[in-house]
């Protein structure tokens, strides 16, 4: 039934235009076309963009997701919708992508997204999405060399470089260490997956934007985030890298509730849920 859904929907609700003004301090601000809305809505961050998308999947109802996203609220019951202002379409002043989500598998996103020039990117997680989108928007507000510019567009132009959750060249067969090169390489493989979880935290600061972080053990860390008289505590521990995203445990210290996260996607609605907004999204 989904299928036959999907195929009845105009290509052009299935885009979703991501138009970026301002790109400060990590933070990306602009305006989301949904579909062949001839007006966007105002976005400022990630969570903003990613709630908004969110929401108009379940509105046209495709892609349908393969499993419901987990979220950390109290239990309220709500059906509220953001009514927000639309604006006219209009140029970036830095640069414009079309994003498809094509699927809705492992908690997460994948698709395609393209440049304004016409390059396009594979992404397999919605960690992969904004690790592609903020590479390039550091390249076009950053000033960056040639060097690196070839390096972005190379991102763009062909399949994703191996990124997180990919497999690495020698894979863990045995007890003790034993792989397929020994010791070195399970120092390898160490190395492999402590860069995975330094990238996911450099990314999960950026889509968050939490000034204060601790860490309380190597695969652990305290995520505090103050707004006026609210203050929400997170603890986050990373466990598992794969399907291109992350998967461990979260829990909110002020609602007292633990839950275990299947994706990037997934753990940044349960937090940016419990900082603000119940309303938005219900739980399961």
């Amino acid at each position: 039934m989904s299928i036959s859904y999907g195929s009845m929907l105009p290509d052009g609700e299935r885009l979703i235009t991501v138009v970026v003004d301002q790109h400060g301090k990590a933070v990306m601000e602009g305006v989301l076309y949904l579909g062949c809305q001839p007006t966007g809505r105002n976005f400022s961050g990630y969570v903003a963009l990613t709630r908004m998308m969110e929401e108009y999947f379940e509105h046209i109802q495709y892609p349908r997701p393969v499993m419901n996203l987990r979220g950390l609220q109290l239990g309220k019951n709500n059906e509220a919708v953001r009514k927000e202002e639309g604006v006219l379409r209009r140029c970036g002043s830095i640069s414009s992508y079309v994003i498809r989500v094509t699927q809705r598998q492992n908690a997460s996103w994948q698709g395609i997204v393209g440049r304004e020039d016409g390059a396009a990117c594979r992404f397999s997680s919605f960690l992969d999405l904004v690790v592609c989108l903020e590479k390039d928007l550091d390249r076009l507000t950053a000033g960056k060399s040639n060097k690196d510019e070839i390096k972005v567009n190379q991102r763009f132009e062909t399949r994703p470089e191996q990124g997180i959750g990919q497999k690495p060249e020698k894979e863990y067969k045995g007890e003790a260490g034993r792989l397929e090169g020994g010791w070195e390489g399970k120092a390898d493989l160490d190395l492999v997956q402590k860069g995975k979880q330094e990238q996911v935290e450099r990314y999960l600061e950026i889509v968050m934007g939490f000034p204060k972080t601790e860490k309380i053990m190597p695969d652990t860390i305290q995520y505090h985030f103050q707004m006026e008289d609210r203050s929400r505590t997170f603890v986050v521990r990373f466990l598992f890298y794969e399907n291109c995203t992350c998967q461990g445990t979260l829990y909110w210290q002020e609602g007292h509730r633990e839950e275990s996260f299947r994706s990037f996607l997934e753990l940044v609605l349960m937090m940016s849920g419990a900082i603000g907004d119940e309303t938005y999204f219900p739980c399961d």
